[in-house]
């Protein structure tokens, strides 16, 4: 996924306000690629004026989530995206 070149589109700060890998490639895929995307990311807050990525959808189970209906982890996805946030605290 590229970000824009420009430090700041229209004028605004850009915002990833959705995103997710291909639910059809399975779980250890979506936890690589949850990786993969924070960590793109973060590394453009300071070369793209990038402000915030969210993942909302938790509950999502198999297809898109973190966590089954019930709450229960969903792993490898969980564990990714919970060991990113743990390594990288928003300062």
């Amino acid at each position: 996924m590229g970000l824009p070149h420009s430090p700041v589109r229209y004028g605004k700060p850009f915002m990833m306000a959705e995103w997710n890998s291909d639910p059809n490639k399975g779980l250890t895929h979506r936890a690589s690629y949850i990786q993969a995307q924070l960590a793109e990311f973060r590394a453009h807050r300071s070369t793209e004026a990038f402000q915030s990525a969210m993942f909302y959808e938790l509950d999502g189970g198999t297809q898109w989530g973190l966590t089954e209906s019930d709450g229960t982890p969903l792993d490898p996805p969980y564990t990714a995206y919970r060991s990113f946030v743990s390594a990288h605290p928003d300062t």
